[in-house]
């Protein structure tokens, strides 16, 4: 998701609430900032949806950033990256195991 701010008042990864325009609710998992491994430069929104294969991409969607889990940092490689999210993953799912709703 492109942003329209030049300057967000937040980056890094996070734990993530996704609502659809149906209205279903989801944990996920979400990048905001400029993606610096693959030298990205504007700033965007990723968010990775646990557990779900609907296809939604050109939909509004709502994201309510529930907990920080690290700042966004640039890696040596891309596969480090893909090892690191895979952590973030695993921390977001940890973190909403213990939360209710």
């Amino acid at each position: 998701i492109r942003l329209q701010r030049q300057v967000n008042p937040i980056k890094g990864v996070y734990a993530v609430k996704v609502r659809l325009k149906s209205g279903e609710l989801f944990s996920g998992v979400a990048n905001i900032g400029q993606r610096p491994t693959v030298n990205g430069v504007k700033q965007l929104l990723e968010v990775h949806i646990f557990d779900f294969n609907q296809q939604i991409y050109g939909e509004n969607i709502e994201v309510e950033f529930c907990r920080k889990i690290r700042d966004e940092i640039k890696f040596l490689s891309v596969d480090v990256l893909k090892e690191q999210i895979g952590k973030d993953v695993q921390t977001a799912r940890n973190y909403f195991s213990t939360v209710s709703g």
